[in-house]
């Protein structure tokens, strides 16, 4: 494996493709499937891997660019006074330094939240058994609860050890039912590992802006899909009361509180948009069958190809070497700085050293027999 500035281009495309891919389904689109996302989830946890890790594969297929993206961002390859580094150099130290940076944040805010609400863990006594008697209606797992002083929203946290979150906020028995149902199926499809694999991403990949709109829409995404597992059979009556109930709580919550810091989901979040696309989704009524298996069919699909992109394809720019550089004399040729490229139905090979385009032969030379050969 090794770095180059493709997987940053391929990250920067695919962040904009899936942003794209969200707004159009929650925003545009009258179809949303309630069932059947596993495969659309687990796709995209794929991508959001890919996107984690700015690495070429051994299996990478690169795409040269010998024009466009030269012209575009060629400088970023531009010697500095630094002997043997360039712009590009420099930029990927500030990613490096900027991506330990956050990751050091998101670290310390998880344990300050966690020391947090640890002092406000309730046990199983009799003013809170009826808490713990309705966690258990929903799952046989160990699960903690701590009540907030806070009107927070209520929330759901920890990987290992999952607390639920309750705040300073009454709740009638139907009510607390639809948070506990809400904030348990979070914890039962492994939402709270996708969201911190979000945060990863969005810490690793600090400089592309796309990815915090992709943050936001893919919780959406989640908490409509939850939405909607939840009512799934339910009156129109439910549907109303389930409504209200995140409208009012949205009223009463308040943000400044450092739980809110570390807490990527929860009943209602910030965005006023989000809202009212969620409360969109729970009043409206749920497509037809036959609509539904399109929509798992093309949305399953364009995540398929998507994968497949984002895994196997990169962006690379080739710079031809330049009459300069051959005037010289001298030029260097090795395993390491060389690498042939081989065009699909193609009898001849496209030699590139240190990125650059040299010239095209009709066979190896036995000399470099042992360079790298990259299909196209």
């Amino acid at each position: 494996m090794e770095l180059s500035l493709g997987p940053f281009l391929t990250c920067l495309t695919t962040s904009m493709i899936l942003t794209v891919y969200f707004y159009y389904v929650l925003y545009r689109k009258k179809t949303f499937f309630a069932q059947g996302k596993r495969f659309v989830f687990i796709g995209i946890i794929l991508i959001l891997l890919r996107m984690a890790v700015p690495l070429n594969f051994p299996f990478t297929y690169s795409i040269y660019s010998h024009h466009i993206l030269p012209s575009l961002i060629g400088f970023l390859y531009d010697d500095i006074p630094i002997k043997g580094f360039c712009v590009l150099d420099v930029l990927y130290l500030i990613i490096c330094i900027g991506a330990v940076i956050q990751l050091i944040r998101l670290l310390i805010s998880k344990i300050r939240l966690n020391n947090y609400i640890k002092e406000f863990e309730v046990k199983d006594t009799a003013e809170y058994h009826h808490l713990y008697e309705l966690v258990s209606h929903y799952t046989t797992d160990n699960i903690r609860i701590a009540v907030l002083p806070d009107t927070i929203s209520p929330a759901i946290t920890g990987l290992r050890m999952p607390t639920l979150l309750l705040p300073d906020i009454s709740f009638t028995d139907t009510e607390l039912e639809y948070v506990f149902k809400h904030e348990l199926m979070h914890y039962k499809k492994h939402d709270l590992w996708i969201t911190l694999l979000v945060d990863v991403v969005c810490c690793i990949h600090w400089w592309n802006p796309l990815i915090y709109l992709l943050k936001k829409e893919y919780t959406l995404f989640m908490e409509v899909s939850n939405d909607q597992a939840i009512l799934q059979n339910s009156s129109r009556k439910e549907h109303i009361q389930y409504a209200n109930l995140i409208v009012s709580t949205a009223k009463t919550v308040h943000y400044r509180q450092c739980a809110h810091h570390s807490l990527s989901m929860n009943f209602v979040g910030k965005s006023p948009s989000n809202l009212r696309t969620r409360i969109k989704f729970i009043t409206t009524d749920f497509v037809t069958e036959k609509r539904k298996n399109i929509s798992r069919f093309l949305q399953s699909a364009f995540i398929t190809i998507l994968l497949i992109f984002s895994f196997v394809f990169v962006t690379e720019l080739a710079f031809p070497v330049s009459n300069e550089e051959l005037g010289t004399g001298i030029l260097t040729i090795t395993q390491d700085n060389g690498f042939f490229i081989h065009k699909k139905n193609s009898s001849t090979y496209d030699l590139y050293v240190d990125g650059k385009y040299l010239t095209t032969l009709d066979h190896i030379p036995e000399e470099m027999t042992d360079f790298q050969i990259k299909e196209q």
